[in-house]
């Protein structure tokens, strides 16, 4: 299988065949070569900066979304404490990490009602919406986090 890569440059279509010396087609051919091979070495270290990316986004994503976490876990009513226990945060791994906060389960499957019923009265700093609150109100902190890590790993450019 073909390696596949995250960052290509391309010059031109499909070279050339033979080529007569000094005709046009044999200065393209020999540009479009020339320009190629200059660019391994670039390409190479923008796949070398992917790759620690790639390798770091898991801790970075994660880190990144503990405020909102435990913003939440502020706002989430805790009349029984088993809908605060049953938050959890999560990052999965693989090509595509993904960060997931859940709130609920077996036992707190009332969680999705508690969230929406914004009628129902909870005794400040606890609400409906505990989930969808912290996260408007954390966006801007997890962007800040997620900029200092990623600027940390590459060295701070």
């Amino acid at each position: 299988m073909a390696t596949r890569r995250s960052i290509r440059a391309t010059f031109g279509a499909r070279l050339p065949g033979r080529t007569g010396a000094g005709t046009p087609a044999a200065f393209r051919k020999s540009a479009t070569i020339g320009a190629r091979e200059s660019m391994k070495n670039v390409i190479a270290r923008y796949e070398k900066l992917i790759r620690s990316m790639k390798s770091a986004t898991p801790d970075i994503l994660y880190n990144a979304m503990i405020p909102v976490f435990e913003k939440s876990q502020e706002y989430v009513p805790k009349d029984t404490g088993a809908l605060e226990a049953s938050g959890v945060l999560e990052v999965s791994t693989g090509e595509f990490p993904a960060a997931t906060i859940t709130y609920g389960d077996k036992d707190t499957w009332y969680a999705a009602l508690v969230h929406e019923f914004v009628w129902l009265n909870h005794e400040p700093p606890t609400r409906a919406k505990y989930l969808q609150n912290a996260m408007e109100e954390e966006i801007d902190s997890f962007l800040v986090s997620m900029a200092v890590d990623y600027a940390t790993l590459l060295g701070g450019r």
